[in-house]
């Protein structure tokens, strides 16, 4: 019975150290993925122009250059 309590105990410390290191490894993953948005620029996207929201907020208006000359 002794030697049943002591394992979990020691199993305990065992979790927790794991637990810390996924807490770790999450917030280094969460730092490197904020670095390739803001600095790396890795998921920046081509401009999109001239868009504007309509008074109403139904939708939108783009103006674009015509393909005709």
């Amino acid at each position: 019975m002794l030697l049943t309590i002591l394992v979990a105990c020691g199993n305990k410390g065992n979790e927790t150290k794991t637990s810390q290191n996924s807490a770790s490894a999450i917030q280094q993953e969460s730092n490197l993925i904020l670095a390739q948005i803001y600095q790396d620029k890795a998921f920046k996207s081509d401009d999109i122009g001239r868009i504007r929201w309509l008074a109403d907020g139904s939708g939108y208006t783009a103006i674009e250059d015509s393909v005709q000359k």
